[in-house]
């Protein structure tokens, strides 16, 4: 191992080569080696003879022989300071070792160089070798470039990632491996943050030699020196394939959600016993905002959010009890800036000798944004299966849109079970299949990325019909291309029914409408005119205008409610009316004696119908202008004299109709005058209300009459109709609202 003819001039040397423990070599000003010790050849592996005489650089490749110096890198070496060389061994596998020139003090053209495994250094030696273990145990690839841009190192996992063997990567220039990483010779965003000493992160799309893609989280880094210089780069790659698929599952998925996991990096840590960080990588400012400084020292628990922090299962002493590992342990931190960050850890017990557990070592993994979107996604889920309408997903690829997902909905509305239903398509409903038409207009729409709305019969699996609305809406991939169809299935049946019976209804209130007289009327000199506005589609509010001789009759009357029940009634009511008229012919009974004679007609139905009916009778004799009347419980009318500034209430004793038999109605008479006024009017005007909840009462009624005196009584009604309306704002009535306006003329002008 020391060649003594090279040596004789030099004792010191020799002495020294064979005192020194670290590894120890001589060589001349050329750069040749002449000697080296035990521990520099267990150190690098060779045999004394195979490196005797030749070349230091075959040893330490990063030594450059200049004229009588050896640099380092393009640095001159000074003696007695220590540098960090890469060193070869027998294996041709690079290693960083500490370096130290010493010159020998009686011969000037030699150098001894001291080399010793770095890791064997000072106080960073148990962290060094904390961080190398975690590279090596890191999912993700981890590659260190030099300064020169020769991959000098790559552990594990790239092999694992790309399927390529270490040597086929390390000791080969960065530039030159395309043929794994194909993605560097598009991406010219890393090239520019790599020539100028530049952090970078992006993502490759790669092929694994085995020709399996992946997708992997890349990021850039320089690694400097105490001066700033850039020494290496560390290139990280995270395969984040599983994420990307469960992303692209997301999007079709029916929410169409398009969210994914972003992997911000894995975070390297040590704790102690007592759970205090006493390493931290730099790692941990992307992940919580703190520096590795901010940490050290610190208890992990104080970082937790505060919730946490109180639960007894985020302690260590149930892990430190059991001396297990842990994988995968979702924690709850609250960043720097105060938000909620969720990683995953995984870690184990440092133990002595005795196996007491003295530290945790682990790694962590920010999944924020991965969980926000798995909690989406399942409260989405748990929604879709709650929600009481029916929702089917089909493949739109499949033949017939063949059902790939149903909800318990949709299987309690068709009575189908969940199996049968995935076994079909979505007109599996629909009695006798859907109209080619129909089914063309929907396949147009679906195409052209539209939803469609079909709605038809259906029959459950045991045979009952029922109406259904269903949507079905496209499902389209990131290349706007249609994956799926969602289907949303709702029972309509009530709804067509109440369509039906609203239609039937409208039918109805138009019969009902066309009962009433039409258009003001002219009877001899007297001028009447009418409205009635149901609260519903149908009411029981009721006026008329009868001639029969020389007599005018008006009526107006009220049946308890306003729905069908109610417009029946009116009906009957009116019929009878007529019906009696018409059989007393040219002596018709007074207005009390067809107040009781419809009492005793309808008393039976009324009882049965637990309803009751308000009417004011009133009649005219168009040649001497008397005017006698009766009330059956209703509103008094209001007289308005030509001569008078003030309304009078026509008002009669009387029960209301439908409460028993034999009722006796008085009658009332008085004399009318050309120009006299008459407003009948059922208790829907004066029983409105405002927003305020203010009546519209008696007196307010009195007082637009008043102002609207000189209308002829088509105008009047439709002025007070207005007014009426503006007083109680856009909403529906509460009641039926029906007025009548006569006025006594002796001009014949309407």
């Amino acid at each position: 191992m020391i060649d003594d003819d090279c040596l004789s001039n030099d004792k010191t040397a020799h002495e020294l080569l064979l005192m020194i423990r670290d590894g120890a070599a001589v060589v001349n000003e050329y750069g040749i080696l002449m000697g080296c010790n035990e521990p520099f050849l267990r150190l690098t592996g060779f045999s004394y003879p195979s490196i005797a005489h030749k070349s230091i650089t075959n040893v330490l490749p990063d030594l450059e022989v200049m004229p009588g110096r050896l640099h380092l890198r393009g640095t001159d070496l000074e003696y007695g300071q220590h540098y960090l060389s890469s060193c070869v061994n027998a294996s041709r596998q690079r290693r960083l070792v500490g370096l130290t020139p010493i010159q020998s003090r009686n011969t000037s053209n030699q150098l001894i160089l001291l080399i010793h495994d770095e890791p064997s250094y000072a106080e960073t030696s148990e962290r060094n070798w904390i961080l190398a273990k975690a590279i090596e145990k890191t999912p993700a690839g981890i590659l260190v470039i030099d300064s020169l841009g020769v991959v000098e190192y790559a552990n594990p996992s790239v092999t694992r990632l790309t399927g390529y063997d270490s040597e086929r990567i390390m000791g080969r220039p960065f530039r030159a491996i395309t043929d794994i990483f194909q993605t560097l010779e598009v991406e010219q965003s890393f090239w520019h943050a790599y020539d100028h000493q530049e952090s970078w992160v992006g993502e490759f799309q790669e092929m694994t030699k085995d020709s399996i893609p992946y997708v992997a989280a890349v990021s850039l880094t320089p690694i400097k020196d105490d001066a700033d210089v850039t020494t290496h780069y560390l290139l990280r790659l995270i395969e984040i394939t599983q994420q990307k698929n469960d992303q692209m599952a997301l999007i079709e998925s029916q929410t169409r959600f398009q969210q994914m996991a972003r992997m911000v990096g894995e975070w390297l840590w040590e704790q102690n016993q007592e759970g205090i960080y006493t390493y931290s990588s730099e790692a941990v400012e992307d992940v919580l905002g703190f520096r590795p400084e901010e940490m050290i020292g610190q208890p992990y628990r104080s970082f937790l959010t505060m919730e946490d922090q109180r639960d007894p299962r985020h302690s260590l002493a149930m892990a430190t009890k059991s001396n297990l590992a842990f994988r995968k342990q979702l924690n709850h931190y609250r960043h720097k800036d105060g938000h909620e960050v969720f990683t995953e850890s995984t870690g184990h017990p440092l133990v002595d000798q005795s196996g007491r557990i003295i530290g945790w070592r682990g790694i962590e993994q920010d999944v924020t944004e991965r969980k926000r979107v798995e909690d989406a996604l399942k409260l989405r889920e748990r929604a879709i299966e709650a929600v009481s309408v029916g929702i089917a997903i089909a493949d739109a690829r499949a033949p017939d849109f063949r059902i790939t997902y149903v909800n318990p909905a949709l299987c309690d509305l068709t009575a189908y079970p969940k199996e049968e239903l995935l076994s079909s398509s979505f007109f599996i409903l629909h009695q006798g299949g859907i109209e080619p038409a129909v089914r063309q207009h929907v396949l147009y729409n679906l195409k052209h990325g539209l939803d469609s709305t079909i709605i038809m019969p259906c029959a459950r699996k045991n045979r009952e019909s029922f109406w259904s609305e269903m949507t079905i809406s496209p499902v389209l991939d990131g290349s706007r291309v249609v994956t799926h169809y969602i289907a949303v299935v709702t029972d309509i049946t009530d709804r067509i029914t109440s369509e039906k019976a609203r239609q039937e209804l409208v039918v109805a209130r138009n019969i009902q409408m066309s009962l009433l007289p039409s258009g003001p009327i002219r009877v001899q000199n007297v001028l009447v005119a009418g409205m009635c506005e149901p609260a519903a589609l149908v009411g029981g509010d009721y006026y008329d205008v009868l001639t029969h001789g020389d007599y005018v009759d008006f009526v107006i009357a009220d049946v308890s409610g306003h729905s069908v029940g109610a417009a029946l009634i009116m009906t009957e009511m009116r019929s009878s009316l007529r019906a009696e008229l018409r059989r007393q012919g040219e002596a018709p009974p007074s207005t009390a004696e067809m107040l009781s004679i419809l009492n005793e007609s309808l008393l039976d139905d009324l009882l049965k119908s637990e309803r009751f009916i308000t009417m004011f009778y009133l009649r005219l004799n168009t040649l001497t202008k008397a005017l006698s009347y009766a009330n059956a419980g209703h509103n008094p009318p209001l007289l308005l004299k030509r001569s008078s500034s003030e309304c009078l209430r026509l008002d009669s004793d009387g029960l209301i109709l439908g409460v028993e038999r034999n009722v006796v109605f008085n009658e009332e008479q008085l004399m009318l005058q050309s120009g006299d006024l008459l407003l009948l009017y059922t208790d829907g005007v004066t029983e409105c209300r405002n927003e305020q909840g203010d009546f519209f009462d008696v007196d307010r009624l009195c007082v637009q009459f008043i102002e609207l005196r000189d209308h002829p009584p088509e105008a009047m009604v439709e002025k007070l109709s207005e007014i009426l309306r503006q007083f109680h704002g856009v909403a529906a009535y509460e009641d039926d609202v029906t007025m009548l306006a006569v006025r006594v003329d002796g001009d014949g002008q309407i």
